[in-house]
């Protein structure tokens, strides 16, 4: 998963401390250089012998989330997977990425969330993963 981070500016009519430039500053410095993102796995399993020759690091790996629900992103003191990596991405223009506006990821969020909660089984099967981590099934 790949998310670029963006702290809000301070409106100009802001009067007293901004929480946003305390934490980049502590981002900026690596004393806060964790990240947290917690979603709900919708379709998973081992890596296939296709996804394999894509991304031969996938090897070792015992499970891939193919499709998941992304619940939250925030930033963290302490990451519970410490080997995920933080990626310093510059200013350059690449092809591959990009960015959208809030506008457009919220109605793209709220069409596949519309298309996903449409087949109840895919809800039915979140629930019962979420009810299974908790140890109530």
């Amino acid at each position: 998963m790949k998310a670029k981070t963006r702290y809000t500016s301070r409106p100009p009519e802001w009067k007293g401390d901004w929480l946003p430039d305390a934490v980049w500053h502590m981002v900026k410095h690596g004393d806060l250089n964790g990240k947290s993102i917690g979603f709900l796995p919708l379709d998973g399993g081992p890596p296939t012998a296709e996804e394999i020759a894509k991304h031969p690091t996938w090897k070792l790996a015992r499970w891939v989330y193919r499709k998941s629900l992304l619940l939250e992103y925030a930033v963290a003191p302490v990451q519970a997977n410490p080997e995920a990596l933080v990626e310093s991405v510059s200013k350059m223009l690449n092809p591959r990425i990009r960015f959208l506006s809030l506008a457009a990821l919220s109605a793209g969020f709220e069409e596949t969330l519309a298309r996903e909660l449409a087949d109840r089984r895919i809800v039915l099967k979140a629930v019962e993963r979420v009810e299974r981590r908790l140890g109530r099934v």
